[in-house]
């Protein structure tokens, strides 16, 4: 199984600028349309990180209508051979974990075709309810190509189509909402999610430096990298490279 999947999941730091969560968008090339953030922001979101020895469950996203995932931190699983792949819709500042912990607080995403999504939240009841002749009148039924049959007591039997979405006030249905990201499918880089392979954490992701595989960054930052996990101590041990490095194994 090798180059499959990876004994490390990465989380870049420098992702897409999102406007708001009713924008979500539907594949990586889409998300890049709304800009990357700059290197330096990507960086010390990165030394905020490793300070603090926690990911913060700060991102949420639209599913469909005014539904939404409860705030989540997320990670990749994708070889270090295809990273490449990640960084150019993702930015140039990446820390990796050891899968072990990831399995630990982390669920796979449940990528859906956006145009099957309404047909998996969604309930459709149909059926006949008994209307008075005012509420009838009210929505013009009567004047219709088809109008509805009147009862002998007066009402008139109307025909409808209810349609139920999934019950976010249950903490069941709002899990799997978590874990469902809506894309399009494809075989063309940054055309569809699913090649992202998202892990999600539905809580702030506690780790140790034992716990970090190692930091890729630019060249141009790997001074900064190394001394601030000198500084620290405990986390020296961490692997530190460059996306330059990268390019030539």
């Amino acid at each position: 199984m090798k180059n499959y999947n990876s004994k490390i999941f990465w989380h870049f730091t420098g992702g897409p600028v999102l406007p708001n969560v009713e924008t979500t968008p539907k594949s990586p090339k889409e998300a890049l349309k709304h800009g990357l953030k700059d290197l330096e922001e990507a960086y010390n979101n990165l030394e905020l990180i490793i300070k603090s020895k926690y990911l913060k469950a700060s991102c949420n996203e639209s599913i469909f209508g005014n539904r939404k995932t409860s705030p989540f931190c997320c990670v990749t699983d994708i070889p270090l051979v295809y990273l490449h792949q990640h960084q150019q819709y993702y930015g140039d500042v990446a820390i990796g974990f050891k899968s072990d912990m990831i399995y630990r607080d982390f669920n796979p995403v449940l990528y859906l075709n956006v145009k099957e999504l309404y047909e998996v939240i969604s309930e459709v009841d149909t059926g006949v309810e008994k209307w008075t002749e005012e509420e009838v009148e009210k929505y013009g039924l009567l004047n219709v190509a088809n109008p509805p049959t009147k009862n002998e007591d007066g009402t008139y039997n109307v025909a409808f189509v209810k349609t139920r979405y999934v019950d976010t006030d249950r903490p069941y249905d709002q899990f799997l909402l978590n874990l469902i990201k809506p894309t399009k499918f494809s075989d063309d880089a940054g055309e569809s999610f699913y090649q992202e392979r998202e892990w999600r954490a539905l809580d702030n992701f506690h780790f140790e430096y034992k716990d970090v595989a190692a930091i890729i960054v630019p060249e141009s930052h790997i001074d900064k990298s190394s001394d601030l996990l000198t500084g620290i101590g405990e986390a020296k041990e961490i692997s530190l490279m460059s996306w330059e490095f990268l390019d030539k194994v």
